[in-house]
């Protein structure tokens, strides 16, 4: 997979950062909702979780368009109570995913 990514959960509006393949790995241990894995390049992966509480990870055939991974990230910002976020934009799912890692930095 190519990092970084985010994963975006079913409810609320805040993303987790994954950077790296140690952090998703973290947060495979941890996972215990279905959510959705947004790679750097637009690319979906659903996270499942099963009746034993064991994650799976399937391929979608959603991708996450540039103006959806910006409005994502307002909505994080905004969750996260940062200021201006209405004119947050980038040119990339993957400038997106960048601008996150240096607010939470």
């Amino acid at each position: 997979m190519k990092w970084p990514a985010i994963v975006r959960f079913d409810r609320g509006d805040e993303l987790e950062i994954i950077e790296s393949q140690s952090s998703w790995d973290a947060f495979l241990e941890t996972a215990n909702a279905d959510c959705q894995l947004i790679l750097s390049d637009g690319a979906v992966r659903n996270i499942t979780i099963d009746t034993n509480q064991f994650p799976s990870v399937t391929t979608s055939d959603e991708t996450v368009s540039v103006d959806t991974a910006v409005e994502l990230a307002q909505k994080h910002m905004a969750a996260l109570a940062h200021c201006c976020v209405s004119k947050f934009s980038a040119p990339s799912v993957e400038a997106v995913i960048a601008a996150l890692i240096q607010l939470d930095d």
